[in-house]
């Protein structure tokens, strides 16, 4: 008996069954990647991860620094390309990093749809072929700019008409620093249709992630009152900017332009910000607990940033894992859920160590009972571990990039379906009844380990028990 896609996919819209409430995930590392789950590769001194993206074809690019092995306050940046197995990429750059002397690490990074990447450190944004050779048409033949005004550059993205939009901070020493937002040309010189000469500077704070909005709108995250150290704790909240295609800001957001939440004691910072398909915003970061370690936290805001009280304790979610806890990054994942990654820190002063650190939660909120332990999963590897990006949350697979004992580090995680539940699922799911599932939790199941009556469709990764019109569909 045969099930075509055809089929498949018209019969999908009919009859849905959300898995993942009612079935724990097991959340493993995926022994498929690198050595079991993990590559890490050693590069000079004290290398760190700065930040991660996925390409088009599944490799993996990587951004951050390296020290000096002479002077380990030396440092210079570094940009690194794994396969899709998690071994470095030797068609890049020929070793497969490419590395930047003297200066500081790299901040940001984006690929461009003909492969070209785009990187940023400090006020300076660099652009490579997708061989990891410098591109000689950006900056004037140089492959690099330097920001005009000077921004210390936290995030940055590409429009679909190749210009580059640039988010971060101006330093205004101890009085605290400003809010920037910048756009360039495709040939790296200043956009001066946007903004000012091509930046706006504005909002007492920092921006350290951003999201684009469909109508070339711009969301910044970031922390009110940044570098400010006359600023008492409550007084720095997370802080959510919203500016127009053209650089102005949007003042039918929030307060003119702003939006701001104190989350627990204060002294907030909101990393990463996600539009949601309902348009609402979540700020995620952390914020100060009582024994002034941090904690992850989150924020939701409605569409025109007002902060939204249905969701978590009056809008806002604090999650404690260990002495000192920071989330990075945030991704949605299907059915609404929000996953953050970032690392938690515990042990003795001065002994301390990290591991890596990951939480989810459903829509509303709440912790995500289906994920690794009560919706929290720390991965302690017997050393010290830090976890400031995620390159990949979608089918399944969870990549994140980060350091591990003076290694660059690559961890490749899967949500799986263990077999014994997924046959359960085909062969009780009600007749005529399907339930869809993401394609990567069907791994654990082939035709040699299906029961009798119970038959696979492979093109389709779908499950179902034959003449009973009992199916289990996974998600494409």
């Amino acid at each position: 008996m045969a099930l075509s896609l055809a089929r498949a996919r018209a019969f999908r819209p009919l009859q849905m069954e959300s898995l993942e409430n009612r079935i724990p995930l097991a959340v493993v590392r995926d022994t498929s990647f690198g050595t079991n789950g993990i590559a890490a590769v050693t590069f000079g001194v004290l290398p760190k991860a700065g930040n991660a993206t996925l390409q088009k074809d599944g490799k993996i690019i990587v951004v951050g620094g390296e020290g000096s092995q002479k002077r380990g306050d030396e440092r210079s940046m570094i940009v690194a390309r794994f396969n899709k197995n998690g071994t470095l990429d030797k068609t890049f750059s020929e070793d497969g990093r490419v590395k930047i002397p003297f200066g500081q690490d790299a901040s940001a990074v984006a690929v461009q749809d003909d492969g070209k990447i785009i990187v940023s450190r400090f006020s300076t944004v660099y652009r490579f072929k997708a061989d990891g050779s410098s591109d000689a048409t950006f900056g004037g033949g140089s492959g690099y700019i330097f920001t005009k005004p000077q921004i210390n550059i936290q995030d940055l993205d590409v429009l679909p008409n190749g210009k580059i939009i640039l988010v971060g901070y101006t330093s205004q020493s101890d009085l605290g620093s400003k809010v920037a937002v910048a756009r360039l040309n495709s040939d790296g010189s200043p956009d001066t249709s946007f903004g000012k000469n091509g930046a706006t500077i504005g909002f007492k704070g920092a921006a350290f992630g951003m999201r684009l909005y469909d109508n070339g709108k711009i969301l910044v995250s970031g922390g009110s009152n940044f570098g400010d150290f006359r600023a008492k704790f409550p007084d720095r909240r997370m802080l959510l900017v919203r500016f127009n295609a053209n650089g102005t800001v949007d003042k039918t957001f929030g307060n003119n332009g702003q939006a701001q939440a104190l989350v627990g004691r204060g002294g907030n910072i909101a990393y990463d910000p996600m539009i949601l398909p309902s348009g609402k915003i979540i700020a995620a970061g952390v914020t100060f607990n009582a024994q002034n370690n941090h904690d992850f936290a989150l924020a939701r805001f409605t569409a025109n940033g007002k902060l939204d009280t249905t969701f978590g304790q009056k809008g806002k979610v604090i999650t404690s894992l260990g002495q000192d806890d920071v989330a990075i990054n945030a991704r949605s994942q299907p059915g609404g859920k929000i996953l953050l990654t970032g690392s938690r820190t515990s042990g003795e002063i001065f002994r301390e160590t990290s591991d890596v650190a990951m939480v989810r939660y459903l829509p509303g909120g709440k912790l995500d009972p289906s994920f690794g332990k009560a919706g929290k999963l720390i991965v302690d590897l017997g050393g010290d571990e830090a976890t400031p990006a995620i390159a990949q949350a979608s089918g399944g697979l969870i990549t994140i990039a980060g350091n591990k004992d003076g290694k660059l580090m690559v961890m490749r995680f899967k949500e799986t379906l263990p077999r014994t539940q997924a046959l359960a699922l085909a062969t009780n799911t009600p007749a005529k009844k399907s339930t869809f599932v993401p394609a990567a939790l069907l791994s654990a199941i082939s035709p040699a380990t299906i029961p009798t009556g119970v038959e696979y469709a492979a093109a389709v990764d779908a499950v179902f028990v034959a003449g009973t019109g009992r199916e289990l569909f996974a998600e494409l």
